[in-house]
């Protein structure tokens, strides 16, 4: 979920992107398919907007299934070598 002011401050969306992270191996998202849809969504959202303001290229908004998968890998090494701690 975006936080209601426009464009949140990079810590913001680092601790959030921590958050869902541990959302998302938490039991209720191996208990809910609409539960682990949801947060996957939001880590998403959070890994576009850590990327556009560290400036890495990402396809995430485009891609699904396995390719998605892949490139949230891809986007998490990226924003890692970007100096951004995820977990």
């Amino acid at each position: 979920m975006r936080p209601p002011w426009p464009d949140p401050c990079i810590e913001y969306v680092a601790a959030e992107l921590r958050r869902l992270s541990r959302a998302r191996m938490s039991g209720l998202c191996a208990e809910s398919v609409r539960w682990q849809a949801a947060v996957q969504l939001a880590y998403d959202n959070n890994l576009q907007m850590a990327s556009e303001a560290l400036g890495v290229s990402h396809q995430l908004a485009v891609l699904d299934g396995m390719d998605r998968d892949l490139e949230r890998l891809r986007v998490e090494e990226e924003l890692k070598a970007a100096g951004l701690k995820l977990r």
